[in-house]
């Protein structure tokens, strides 16, 4: 019986450079495209897409820059919406899967307890809108798909908060950060962790193949953290003396709106792992000691 071929998009983010890094074993069966390769945001990316052969397509690509997209609408729609379509579409043609990464910024519904799969969804600002409406295309093509909804996520790779943060260190002057917004860090690496064991159970795959509209899941490490408790947290484990004061969101007003809370719950994805997912400050001690690797490498 012939291996199942995946394909990863967006190879260079910090998602699908956790994947390359875990499946490097593999490499007959795992294939990873780059932008340069297949840029969601060109008109050519459909068809250079439904050329390439492949079981399984896992989209780890989007426009993140949350801000930006604000003033950015038709390259952010383009790019988290249409290209999404797009798969979805190729997917069902090839009857092949679509497991899409999206964004705990979809709820944005003021329930403040751990937010289920099947709660309301009430994105706010373009970001939010672009990542509800690539899942929503999802659904209407009619994809067997995986939709994975995260948070905050992280990595020693590519630029994000925790590098940020310590590349904030290195200046003398105190650091303020809003500890109103509360959600729960995600390492790329527990992620991608997440995406491999999916990947190799069978009898969940049998199950997206089943069911007649896609399975969504939350994933995100464990515990909950505002972003002034992420920051203190990086410094600690990073052994970094900085004075961090806590400021309230509207201190620090952004094009974009924030979720006051999103911390997920994740009763639904936890049986279909075979380990228990980290707490995200064990998960931040590996990602702190694989930038204090990278960093001494250089």
């Amino acid at each position: 019986m012939k291996a199942k071929q995946f394909l990863v998009l967006g190879s260079t983010g910090q998602l699908g450079m956790s994947l390359l890094s875990l499946s490097r074993d593999s490499k007959d069966i795992w294939h990873f495209a780059n932008r340069s390769e297949l840029d969601l945001s060109q008109d050519y990316f459909e068809q250079k897409l439904r050329n390439l052969s492949f079981d399984v397509l896992i989209n780890c690509a989007a426009y993140t820059s949350v801000d930006k997209a604000e003033s950015d609408i038709a390259l952010c729609q383009s790019i988290n919406h249409l290209a999404v379509e797009a798969m979805a579409r190729i997917c069902v043609e090839k009857n092949a899967i679509l497991f899409h990464i999206s964004s705990d910024y979809v709820y944005h519904n003021s329930l403040n307890r751990p937010l289920k799969e099947t709660d309301p969804t009430q994105p706010k600002g373009v970001y939010a809108l672009s990542k509800w409406e690539g899942e929503q295309a999802i659904v209407h093509q009619g994809a067997k798909a995986c939709i994975i909804r995260t948070s905050w996520v992280y990595s020693y790779q590519g630029q994000n908060f925790v590098k940020t943060m310590l590349s904030l260190a290195n200046h003398p002057k105190s650091i303020k950060v809003v500890d109103d917004q509360i959600g729960t860090p995600t390492s790329a690496l527990d992620l991608a962790r997440a995406v491999l064991s999916l990947l190799g159970n069978t009898l969940f795959l049998k199950k997206i193949k089943e069911e007649k509209a896609p399975i969504f899941l939350n994933f995100s490490n464990e515990g909950v953290a505002s972003w002034y408790d992420f920051a203190k947290a990086i410094f600690e484990e990073s052994k970094i003396e900085v004075e961090c004061l806590p400021i309230p969101t509207t201190a620090y007003p952004t094009p974009a709106p924030r979720p006051a809370y999103s911390v997920m719950d994740k009763k639904k994805i936890k049986p279909l792992l075979p380990y228990p997912i980290p707490h995200w400050r064990e998960a931040l001690r590996e990602i702190v000691r694989e930038i204090s690797k990278e960093t001494s490498n250089r």
